[in-house]
């Protein structure tokens, strides 16, 4: 099984134990609007997977949750929101409607009149100090040591601002010196007013801010369990069912937290003293390599053997575009100016170089062209055994001895980088990291990680949570503990914001 998570392991394997999944639950799942959203903890594609143990599940589209033939309350029960400020604007109307009905709203984030049907009484702030409190005997079960350890700029909820008909049930107060009396920063309601009589909301706000697997196994317990309760109010959960769920979320251990307070850790650095790494002196005369007309996987393979042959003697130089904006040939013929290198052959047969190089090639590693950026897995293997990455009929054309296939492995990319920490982590650099974006497997940019040993890697963003097996917040996690395993000063190269 993926190892999506803990929690969405134990939630599947004890799935049967909590009745047929009666009940239909819908969650706003679309690419474009998940760009936009800020709950980064819970991207949207997980919320769907994991209410699936306990209910039948749509996945809405923009332009479903605009129609209200999808979002009908005698289709649906449970309608969640990841994101109150991630909706597109014409679907107002129908989630409107949907609660006139009574139906049932799951949210998450801040607090929009339009959606919530209540004010906020302002926002928790930094510079006061405050106290959260998980009342006591809540209708999810939620319990004081399950709180989450971050405070983010939390909205708290005007009761007043409610009908006189709708009863409000508190999840989680705070109460902060000068802002007078506690009020809800999470809360469950029972609709009695004409705006949705026979409703339930459970707004769980912005009780989670961080990344990290603990603070996201919080808010996983704030959803499955609001959801749990707004199925059961509807008569669509029995009190044992509900009881059997909340064993079962009580059993998934909270992980433990994040490396901290680490000593400081030195060791010699391979290239010297610089920060960065430097290579040894080039060969007086360098061979050129055109990647432009090359396929990705011999582009790949070339990336390697240049990045391999440099820890003796860089000798091969990439040219990755043509024509007069060419900035590898210009600087090419710069170090020929320069006199960094007497000249250069144009190689028009890249492969020629497998031979001339053959010693120092032990074989091929196959990348899994079906997993997630399985390249980047590959290209580490390739780095650590001094092997080429290479497609399996590259691999049989350079007469290569496949060492490594990983197709196959491993579900997604998580589970491969876990693989590649636990098996290469002492023969990777302790110096440097890269945030290595597949695409730039394609455009050369890899021989100085391959050369020194650097792992490379690149986590998914919330947009690439649509991806099979893909999860921000333990992919997060995994780089939190390379990083700790590495030495005091290290740098990270590559462009990490949308990863």
């Amino acid at each position: 099984m993926a190892r999506l998570a803990p929690f969405l392991v134990i939630l599947l394997v004890a799935a049967g134990a909590h009745g047929p999944c009666r009940g239909q639950v819908a969650v706003f799942v679309d690419p474009t609007w998940a760009v936009r959203s800020r709950n980064d903890v819970l991207p949207a594609p997980l919320i769907a997977r994991l209410i699936e143990p306990f209910a039948a599940v749509t996945r809405l589209s923009a332009a479903e949750l605009a129609d209200a033939r999808a979002v009908d309350v005698n289709k649906v029960a449970v309608l969640v929101l990841p994101d109150t400020d991630a909706i597109p604007e014409e679907s107002l109307p129908v989630v409107l409607d949907f609660r006139r009905k009574g139906g049932c709203v799951v949210f998450f984030r801040a607090l929009s009149e339009d959606i919530a049907l209540f004010r906020s009484a302002g926002t928790v702030r930094h510079d006061r100090p405050c106290t959260r409190t998980v009342v006591a005997d809540n209708p999810l079960g939620i319990t004081p040591p399950m709180l989450a350890s971050s405070l983010p700029n939390q909205q708290r909820l005007d009761p007043k601002s409610l009908p006189t008909e709708d009863e409000l049930l508190p999840l989680i107060m705070v109460e902060q010196e000068g802002s007078g009396p506690a009020l809800p920063i999470a809360a469950a309601i029972r609709r009695g007013s004409s705006q949705a009589p026979g409703g339930r909301d459970v707004w769980l706000g912005q009780t989670v801010w961080n990344l990290d697997a603990g603070e996201r196994w919080f808010a996983e317990q704030l959803l499955v369990r609001g959801v749990l309760w707004c199925l059961a109010e509807k008569g669509l959960k029995t009190d044992a069912e509900v009881a059997a769920a909340h064993a079962t979320l009580d059993a998934v251990p909270r992980p433990p937290p994040l490396p901290d307070m680490l000593p400081i850790a030195r060791s010699p650095r391979p290239w010297g003293e610089s920060l960065v790494p430097r290579s040894p002196p080039p060969a007086r005369r360098l061979s050129a390599v055109d990647l432009s007309k090359l396929p990705l996987d011999e582009r790949a393979a070339v990336c390697c053997l240049q990045g391999l042959t440099s820890r003796r003697e860089p000798s091969i130089w990439l040219l990755r575009s043509a024509g007069p904006q060419d900035q590898d040939r210009f600087w090419l013929d710069e170090h020929v100016r320069q006199g960094a290198i007497d000249g250069y052959d144009l190689v028009p047969d890249w492969t020629t170089l497998v031979a001339r190089h053959a010693a120092e090639i032990r074989g091929a590693v196959i990348p899994d062209p079906r997993c997630d950026r399985g390249d980047v897995i590959a290209m580490n293997v390739a780095a650590c055994e001094d092997l080429l990455l290479c497609s399996p009929e590259l691999a049989a054309r350079l007469s290569l001895p496949v060492k490594v296939d990983l197709r196959g492995r491993f579900p997604g990319y998580l589970e491969g980088m876990e693989w590649v920490w636990r098996t290469y982590r002492d023969r990777l650099s302790r110096h440097a990291i890269n945030y290595f974006h597949p695409a730039r497997l394609a455009w050369g940019n890899v021989d100085q990680s391959y050369q020194w040993r650097i792992p490379m890697i690149w986590t998914a963003h919330k947009i690439d949570a649509f991806a099979p097996h893909a999860d921000p917040s333990l992919e997060h996690d995994l780089v939190a503990r390379m990083l700790a395993g590495m030495d005091t000063h290290s740098i990270v190269t590559g462009w990490p914001s949308f990863g």
